[in-house]
């Protein structure tokens, strides 16, 4: 899997190209590393998703990058590469039940076990919908 690393890509072309892969999981950026542990992460999370991945860091690449993984990357490792690769505070989220929950108790469990679990809780949610 490869997403396109590049100065002039939004925060949204980045979420819909991981969305291709992933489209029970939410790749949410943030400002800053947040390194602080009563630092509440919902003060540094960017809510405009035209924002450009340039204006987030200054680690990205000169020219496009492809950013190659496996979908058995492990969530944390998937955040960690990003983060010290380009400088990209990235943190995965998951649709739970018609929701976005932080896969922060589960960053053990690879990005296709957590889109699975997305899409159990989200096929319970249509079932019962419908």
């Amino acid at each position: 899997m490869t997403l396109n690393i590049r100065k002039n890509a939004s925060v949204a072309d980045f979420q819909n190209a991981f969305n291709t892969y992933f489209p029970y999981l939410k790749a949410v950026f943030f400002r800053n590393p947040m390194e602080e542990p009563n630092d509440f992460w919902a003060n540094h999370m960017v809510l405009n998703n035209q924002i450009l991945l340039s204006e987030l860091s200054d680690n990205l690449p000169q020219f496009d990058e492809h950013f190659t993984f496996s979908p058995n990357i492990t969530v944390a490792e998937f955040e960690n590469a990003l983060q010290s690769r380009y400088g990209l505070t990235v943190r995965v989220f998951r649709k739970h039940y018609g929701d976005l929950v932080e896969t922060s108790n589960s960053r053990n469990l690879d990005l296709e076990g957590q889109n699975e679990k997305g899409a159990a809780t989200s096929q319970i949610v249509e079932d019962v919908i419908l």
